[in-house]
């Protein structure tokens, strides 16, 4: 190596140094400190189909574990669907939650758990006397998607 050359080296070597010392006085974080994984590690989405001729309308609505990320429908309309997910809000927390929509026939009432145990996926529907209510979702998995599909 020639002296120009070394000299390069040097000046690259003690500018990378002032700039990494300088970022980490400014307080933001390197690649080497990065923040540990941000919650929402378990999350679950619902889709409701509403294959019935009746409006449902929210009645109650409950997450038991996590938050949720996409509030659920005030109402989802005759032969329409609606969309809803929860997540965990702690890294080792899992996410689960309840709602109730009512119709002119009675209310249904759809569960969801995803716990952070090694317990399978829970997914059940309720629906009033006379109606039915097929749920399908992964057994298993931290990020399962539940379908509902409502029948009168």
């Amino acid at each position: 190596m020639n002296l120009p050359t070394l000299r390069a080296s040097q000046l690259r070597a003690a500018g990378a140094a002032a700039l990494t010392i300088g970022t980490l006085a400014a307080g933001v974080p390197s690649a080497a400190f990065a923040a540990p994984s941000s919650p929402g590690d378990y999350t679950t989405k619902v889709v409701v189909k509403n294959r019935t001729s009746y409006e449902l309308t929210l009645k109650h609505s409950q997450v038991i574990d996590g938050e949720w990320t996409q509030d659920p429908p005030y109402t989802i309309s005759a032969n329409g669907v609606g969309r809803m997910a929860t997540a965990s809000t702690e890294d080792e927390g899992g996410t689960g939650g309840t709602v109730t929509y009512s119709s002119d026939y009675g209310d249904v009432v759809i569960y969801w758990n995803d716990p952070d145990t090694y317990t399978d996926n829970e997914f059940t529907c309720d629906p009033p006397s006379g109606w039915t209510c097929l749920t399908q979702g992964s057994p298993d998995g931290q990020h399962p998607k539940m379908n509902v599909d409502i029948y009168e």
